[in-house]
Parts: structure tokens; C-alpha cells; sequence
């Protein structure tokens, strides 16, 4: 059903008013889905990127998102890069749930493996 959920987020962009969660969601289907058909690393760069923007930057869980697709995309330094800066947001935050998650995907960055969603 990822692929469902792929094409609907895709025509949702479409509409005049897109929200950064749906930019985030896409961009996070793009880079980590398990199915390799189903990965665009460019396309989830570029929504990554457009969401960061959106949310002006400082939001962990999008900066999360930000390194995956950086990840995806071959880009390991600067997918390390964002992905600290993530957790350092998440830790400030008390977001224990993503530190640690972002704790192992910072793992994989260093070992230049990209991540993929479980679900």
C-alpha cells in the first residue's frame, strides 16, 4: 500500500496550498521505502529541501528526513551532517523516541548505508 500512499501524496502536492507534512511524508516514502522501485533519492531530496524551508529549518523530524534523502542520494557527509543536527534539536526538545532513532541512523550514515523504513 506504500505505492498507494506514494501517488496520492504525489497528487496532493497538486493542490494550491501543500502542507510541509505532506512534503515530509513523501520526501521520507522516497528515501526509506524498502521497495527499491519505490525510491527516488532526487525527488525526495528535492521535497526534503522544500519542506526544511517550510518549516524554517528547525524541526527535528523533518531534518530527519533531510539526512535520509541526503542518504539516499549518495550524499553520506551531509546526511551525517543533518542528522546530528537533528538529534541535537530532538534531545533539546526531549524527543527521546527520535534520538534514538536518529541515533542508529547516524550509525548507518557513518557505515555509508542509507536508511530504510521497517514498516
Amino acid at each position: 500500500r506504500r505505492g498507494e500512499g506514494i501517488v496520492w501524496m504525489e497528487r496532493a502536492l497538486g493542490l494550491p496550498s501543500v502542507s510541509p507534512m505532506i512534503l515530509n511524508d513523501l520526501a521520507w516514502m522516497l528515501a526509506t521505502a524498502p521497495e527499491e522501485n519505490l525510491r527516488d533519492g532526487k525527488r525526495a531530496l528535492e521535497l526534503a529541501l522544500l519542506a526544511e524551508k517550510a518549516v524554517g529549518g528547525n524541526d527535528p523530524l523533518t531534518l530527519d528526513t533531510l539526512a535520509a534523502a541526503y542518504a539516499e542520494s549518495g550524499d553520506y557527509p551531509k546526511a551525517l551532517e543533518t542528522a546530528r543536527r537533528a538529534r541535537e534539536l530532538a534531545e533539546r526538545q526531549g524527543n527521546k523516541d527520535l534520538s534514538a532513532s536518529l541515533r542508529n541512523e547516524i550509525a548507518l550514515y557513518k557505515s555509508g548505508k542509507p536508511c530504510r523504513d521497517p514498516q
